[in-house]
């Protein structure tokens, strides 16, 4: 019960440090499949010569970017969520997320496959690895925090009737009265 406290500021700080992470991840990886297919001819890639590091580094790669892709369009789902902060936007929120976190999983499962295999890599694809075992964490925990403020009720509510809804910007509240006084949408009096 103590995930039913957690704030909009939690899931905030959780988005901020998953974009800061995702990005940084996306660059670098980027910047190693770029250098890596350009190097392909001359057989001399910035990852070591040990051929395991190649063939892992050549399939972890676009693993990497592709999983990194889908975690910022899910960021930009996250970042609209936290926006307007109601059920119907959590839902794409929770579902994006989750896609996000799965797909880094298989990201992290490679990652280790090539930490295990123990290949010669630099170290900029030594902190992709890293970065890339670290981030279902931080999804993990963002998505643990989307729900647990979905379970503690504090999300606005999606669809409810004009009676019982309160007018929440200057624009509804045109509608509001427009409704009142009997006129229809579109037709000026």
């Amino acid at each position: 019960m103590a995930f039913l406290a957690v704030s909009w500021g939690i899931s905030c700080a959780l988005l901020a440090v998953n974009v800061i992470m995702r990005i940084i991840n996306a660059a670098i990886a980027g910047w190693a499949f770029n250098r890596n297919m350009d190097r392909a001819s001359t057989d001399s890639t910035d990852f070591g010569g040990n051929v395991e590091g190649k063939m892992v580094a050549l399939y972890f790669l676009p693993i990497v970017l592709v999983a990194s892709v889908v975690g910022i369009a899910s960021i930009c789902v996250g970042m609209y969520h936290l926006r307007v902060w109601r059920t119907d936007s959590l839902a794409a929120a929770v579902s994006a997320a989750l896609i996000a976190w799965l797909l880094s999983f298989l990201a992290a499962g490679v990652a280790c496959k090539e930490i295990y295999v123990g290949a010669t890599r630099s170290t900029k694809l030594k902190v992709v690895e890293g970065f890339t075992v670290i981030l279902p964490l931080f999804e993990f925990y963002y998505l643990l925090s989307l729900q647990a403020a979905a379970l503690g009720g504090k999300e606005g509510t999606a669809y409810t009737s004009s009676s019982k809804r309160e007018p929440r910007e200057k624009f509804d509240t045109v509608f509001e009265d427009r409704r009142d006084s009997g006129v229809e949408a579109g037709m000026d009096v």
